[in-house]
């Protein structure tokens, strides 16, 4: 049993890594409307202004990660499949939020990115 969660494990992060690296869509857009977070295989997507609540910046695994917190995370998981809406609940159980977007994903300082988020949001 515990092999098979670990090759789970494996699959998914051996996908989630191919997505990152070798997919020229693998991006975090910001516009007027909100962000498009399209990052990796557990992204959710367009998320408007209207929905994020705060940014805050929390350090795990010997990195950092920007966690967006939102009015309802459950409408994030609606459109993905089994494996994503799992890791999903996973983030909003260990963070309080679904988006989560790691230093190590985007050639952007967080802080800047957090402040960027902060002031869209007060639009």
């Amino acid at each position: 049993m515990v092999l098979l969660i670990l090759l789970s494990y494996a699959i998914i992060s051996l996908a989630d890594f191919i997505k990152t690296k070798f997919d020229k869509n693998a991006l975090l857009t910001i516009s007027d409307t909100g962000l498009n977070d399209n990052l990796s295989i557990f992204s959710c997507g367009k998320i408007s202004w209207d929905d994020i609540l705060t940014a805050e910046i929390v350090k795990a695994f010997k990195a950092d990660f920007l966690v967006v917190k939102v009015l309802n995370s459950n409408k994030y998981l609606a459109d993905k499949n089994f494996a994503q809406r799992f890791v999903l609940k996973k983030f909003i159980k260990k963070w309080g939020s679904p988006i989560i977007i790691s230093e190590k994903r985007v050639v952007y300082n967080l802080n800047e990115l957090k402040q960027i988020i902060l002031e869209g949001k007060a639009k």
